[in-house]
Order: structure tokens, then sequence, then C-alpha cells
């Protein structure tokens, strides 16, 4: 156990942190009250400056960001009310998570995921969080969307997520346009709800003149059970 102690501080000496942990490890599987103290404060001190190295080393690499979050949820469980290195397994884990679900086509989960990393940490991984925080935005809302089938929530969280996609591109055209739409379909519902009929068909007839299939259907029946009930129904959106 001496002898392992003594290789365990040459390696540290020589910055070989790696070693370190491999040594001071098998020391602890020995005999876990061997120089205990020593041993825990050494390892955290390692396995914080292992993972340091590899988040600032990733680019935004997913593979050594997963392994930083390794090393760091080894590293709390010698000193796990640190809030410092607490927060950077935060940030670590919710990165690897969101990039996870972007990597399956989960963008709207891969925002949730990121949104709270991008205001805990906004430069996060050297701006790497906040572009593909950014590249998401207008695929999670096209999703959300795609998948709303009409609900209020989805929709209105689609369109909190375009907000933040034409802060950085202004002038998309069709992004404006989904905006709109989803807009106006909500509108529509608000005056459904209120009983003023002709406001709805005012609000959905345009949508369905040119996405008639929008919300998956759920806009038609909409607009057709609206042109039904209503007493003055607008010729020009209620067909026979």
């Amino acid at each position: 156990m001496e002898t392992a102690w003594l290789e365990a501080q040459n390696y540290l000496a020589a910055g070989d942190c790696q070693s370190a942990i491999t040594t001071l490890t098998w020391i602890r599987q020995q005999d876990s009250r061997f120089r205990r103290s020593q041993v825990e404060d050494y390892l955290f001190q390692c396995l914080t400056g292992v993972a340091r190295q590899l988040l600032d080393g990733s680019g935004g690499d997913v593979e050594s960001v997963r392994q930083a979050a390794d090393y760091l949820q080894d590293a709390l469980m010698f000193q796990p009310g640190d809030q410092e290195w607490g927060n950077e397994k935060r940030l670590a884990v919710g990165y690897v998570a969101g990039h996870d679900a972007y990597d399956h086509g989960n963008w709207s989960v891969a925002v949730v995921r990121w949104e709270p990393l991008d205001v805990m940490r906004p430069n996060y991984l050297n701006g790497v969080l906040r572009q593909k925080l950014d590249e998401s935005y207008p695929l999670a809302a096209t999703q959300l969307i795609a998948e709303a089938n009409g609900s209020i929530r989805l929709l209105t969280q689609a369109i909190d997520y375009l907000d933040q996609a034409l802060v950085r591109d202004p002038g998309n055209e069709d992004l404006i346009q989904e905006r709109t739409l989803a807009i106006e379909y909500l509108d529509g519902l608000e005056a459904s709800v209120q009983g003023d009929l002709a406001l709805a068909i005012a609000h959905w007839g345009p949508i369905y003149a040119v996405r008639p299939d929008y919300q998956n259907g759920a806009l038609s029946e909409k607009l057709r059970e609206a042109c039904t009930l209503s007493t003055a129904p607008d010729e020009q959106y209620c067909k026979p």
C-alpha cells in the first residue's frame, strides 16, 4: 500500500492524473481507510482536472463532454456539496442529453435541455451550445407544429421557438409564414371560444385557402363546424 501511495505521488508530481487516478482507485479498493482523506482529496483534484481538460478541449464534441460528465460524477462522490463542480456536471449532462436528442431528431427535447444551460452559461463550450441551440429553434418549431394537431400548448411553444429563430434570422419568409399561420389558428380558437364565429372564420378561412390540411385536419374540422353554426357564414370560406 505504501509503495502504491508513493507511486501515486510520483504520478501527481509528474502531472499524470490518469495514472494517479488508476493507482489511487486501486488503493481505495484494497483498503478504503488507508490515508482516506488524502486519497480522496487527490482523487477529487485529479478527476475534476481531467474533466476540465476534456471540456476545454472538446470543441463541443459530445463524446468528450460525456466522458467529462462521468469524471465529474466520480469526483462529486468525494465532495458532493461542491457547487462549482456540481454546476459543471449539470452543464455537461444537460449538453449531452440535448445532443443525443438532437441526433435522434427530437429537436424540441434538445431545446428543452439546452435552454436552461444557455441561461446558466451563455458561452458554454466556447459558444458551441449557443450555435446548436440556434440551429434547433426552427427545427423544434417545425416539429411541434407538425405534431400539435391543434394543441394550444404545442402551438404556443412553437411560436415562442419561431420568435427565437427569427431574432437570429429575421428575413426568413418560411419561418414568418409558419408563425403567422400558427397565430391566426390560435386567434381563431380564441374567437370561437368567445362565441364570435364570424371572426373565427375570418382567421381560419385564409389559412385553409393556402394550407387546407393544416394541423392534420384540425383546421378544416374547426372551420366546417364554425361555418355550420354561424348564422351568417362567410361565403368566401364557407362553401356549400
